[in-house]
């Protein structure tokens, strides 16, 4: 009988493996690169494998033992050292970042320890200002340079505390506030702290390009004849640049069950999700995304930086994580784990109140949905946006818009989004967020004579770096410094857009440029001066 029953497990695992195995058939071969993959049930890694190749040149296979670079998803252990330090007495989360870093402007009001942990400093994207500025992200920066960027923006992009924006700025500067409280460098204290006590022999912050790395995966994006390689000479750290093994990941999870490093005190402020000024609870933690899936709390980070991806993603209540990491730049780790936990979950359906009716059910006449097709301006998310019929659907964008009763709409994806349309207006509602009314804009086409006043040259003392703006083909370009050129498209009046950068002109009394403001994502109303 006791046979049976081990017999009986024995081809249960064999099966839901070779499930697993199946999600990965189309990079498991000699020529591309691919994953590895771990997943840990009650502690124990039940199934690991590598699918693909580490290194194409060499015909190295990835293996559970390859180490990749896991971009953001590093940001769990600058956290932890941070948390680290507090318990050590060496710091304080409320602590103005300026005790510790003096070089950084005193803005209107403090940017603290916490703001910097919970992406609510409103400090501009360093990433986002190296790219505005022309430089290229593949090439090696100091932390004399990376921090000097930084501490020049004149402002924020919102007053600490006010707004969540994730920013790699904040971890970065997290990593030279562990450096300035404890004398050692990132690296040699998350060695100290974590990584030697935890037994995860293949992990470190790489903070020396030059340094080999055994069983280093290679970074590789797809090319029109194949793959490329795709890797940078960064020796910056906090933000990411943690070099581990899906093994290594498995340790780790382990300290959040029995925790072998920071007691229990860690694993509570690990935990604890960051606040708004107002008391508005966010779903970012200390380097974690803490959400609800199918009704079970998930505990993830995902990340991505050049040719490598990876997604850590744990169920407490089950259990059950999984560690998914990619040697390939348009992989994507965070859909391949949350299939491989589907596997292994007994999933009960989500809560969600007011069910809105299946789209399936709902048929509007393309002429009616005509009614909402135009262009919205987002303010909060910084662009615009355009809403429009094809093939009788409503279309956000590439993705649809489904009808869920009268003038509001559902978009799929993976954080619940609806749009009610009014008469110039929208309502966007996003799961744990305030509700966000964009107006509908009327587009300008302005002619040849009116583009060529915004030709010139542009200069930004913040970034220290010129942009050139010129009329090409019947259309404004920028050329940020010596990166690629930009076409941007027209919306408002000296409003223009293109590649996800938001450019609005100033014009002095006389009605002339006199400069413009910048915006891309992370980063706000970065000011240039005509020359």
């Amino acid at each position: 009988m006791k046979l049976a029953l081990l017999l009986l497990f024995a081809a249960s695992a064999f099966a839901q493996n070779a499930k697993v195995d199946a999600l990965f058939s189309d990079v498991d071969k000699p020529d591309s690169p691919g994953y590895a993959v771990a997943v840990i049930q009650n502690g124990q890694i039940v199934h690991a494998r590598g699918y693909g190749m580490a290194d194409l040149e060499r015909d190295v296979k990835l293996t559970p033992q390859s180490v990749f670079d896991i971009g953001s998803t590093s940001k769990q252990f600058t956290a932890a050292c941070i948390l680290l330090l507090e318990q050590e007495g060496k710091l304080a989360l409320g602590d103005d970042i300026r005790k510790h870093l003096p070089e950084m402007p005193a803005y209107e009001r403090p940017v603290t320890v916490g703001h910097l942990l919970h992406h609510t400093s409103g400090i501009r994207d360093y990433l986002t200002l190296m790219t505005l500025a022309g430089l290229d992200a593949r090439n090696d920066f100091t932390d004399e340079e990376t921090l000097a960027l930084i501490a020049r923006q004149k402002a924020l992009n919102f007053l600490p505390g006010d707004e969540y924006l994730y920013s790699n700025s904040g971890y970065y500067l997290l990593s030279q506030i562990v450096e300035r409280a404890s004398g050692r460098s990132l690296r040699r204290y998350a060695d100290e702290k974590i990584f030697k006590p935890l037994g995860m022999t293949s992990t470190h912050f790489h903070d020396d390009p030059a340094e080999v790395v055994k069983r280093r995966a290679i970074g590789y994006a797809p090319s029109k004849d194949g793959f490329r390689i795709s890797m940078s000479n960064y020796h910056v750290t906090g933000d990411g640049a943690l070099y581990t093994t899906v093994e290594d990941l498995a340790k780790w999870d382990a300290n959040f069950y029995e925790p072998k490093v920071g007691g229990q005190a860690l694993l509570d402020a690990q935990h604890r999700v960051g606040k708004l000024t107002g008391g508005k609870e966010l779903p970012y933690a200390a380097g974690l995304m803490i959400r609800k899936h199918e009704g079970l709390r998930m505990v993830q980070h995902g990340g991505a930086w050049m040719g490598y991806r990876a997604q850590l993603v744990r169920f407490p209540e089950k259990k059950l994580s999984v560690a998914v990491l990619s040697n390939l730049g348009s992989a994507n780790p965070d859909e391949k784990a949350m299939k491989i936990a589907a596997l292994y979950l007994d999933l009960k359906p989500a809560e969600t109140p007011a069910a809105p009716v299946k789209a399936d059910a709902i048929r509007i006449a393309p002429e009616e949905l005509a009614r909402y097709a135009k262009t919205y301006y987002n303010q909060r998310g910084g662009g615009y946006r355009r809403v429009e019929v094809r093939d009788g659907k409503l279309m956000y964008g590439p993705r649809e818009l489904r009808p869920v009763g009268g003038a509001k709409f559902s978009l799929d994806g993976p954080v619940p989004v609806f749009l009610t349309f009014r008469e110039n207006s929208a309502l966007v509602e996003v799961e744990g967020e305030e509700p966000n009314e964009i107006p509908a804009v009327q587009l300008v086409t302005p002619d040849a004579a009116a583009l060529a006043q915004y030709a010139g040259q542009y200069r930004s003392e913040e970034l220290q770096a010129g942009h050139r703006l010129r009329v090409k083909d019947g259309a404004l370009h920028v050329r940020p410094g010596y990166g690629q050129e930009v076409k941007l498209e027209p919306r408002e009046r000296d409003v223009f857009e293109g590649q996800g950068v938001l450019v609005r002109f100033r014009r002095d009394a006389n009605g002339a440029i006199r400069g413009y403001t910048i915006g891309a994502g992370r980063v706000t109303n970065i000011s240039f001066d005509r020359k």
